[in-house]
């Protein structure tokens, strides 16, 4: 019995080890959350997607981005259904979506019928939890409110 007492406790041990979140880097927010080497944050600031952009780099960070399906299921569980600023634009060449650190968007999850561009000047990413959607830079419009967004620190 012992044995196995011991044997389950340096499981436990192991596996709690393993899950260890790295110390938090200089400068990063203490309630940002850890994910994949990286740490974010939701601010609740109705800001522009560029004042968003500018806000976090201030922050000494970016604003937040998604590289693929595991990031994503993370960042949702940040957003608690709020619509927030993340980091792609396609301003520069539409329909050709780059992240704020000058990566190509490769993973996606767009809302039905999104991207697109309606009136010719959605080129701005925000998400709401559950999907994607382009809109334009001002944080209102159409009874749509982009009430924050969320910044990502390495």
């Amino acid at each position: 019995m012992k044995t196995l007492v011991l044997a389950m406790v340096l499981a436990l041990s192991a596996f709690a080890h393993a899950q260890k979140i790295p110390k938090r880097p200089l400068g990063v927010p203490a309630d940002a959350k850890h994910f994949n080497g990286k740490w974010y944050k939701v601010v609740l600031e109705k800001k522009t997607w560029h004042a968003a952009r500018d806000k976090c780099k201030e922050m000494g960070g970016q604003l937040c981005v998604v590289p693929n399906a595991a990031t994503w299921e993370f960042v949702k569980t940040l957003t608690e259904g709020a619509k927030l600023w993340i980091g792609a634009t396609d301003e520069v060449t539409e329909g050709k979506w780059m992240w704020s650190d000058g990566t190509p968007v490769t993973f996606t999850d767009w809302a039905p019928g999104e991207p697109n561009n309606f009136g010719a000047s959605e080129h701005y990413l925000a998400v709401n939890g559950k999907q994607w959607n382009d809109l334009p830079k001002q944080y209102a419009i159409n009874n749509s409110v982009v009430v924050g967004f969320i910044c990502e620190w390495k």
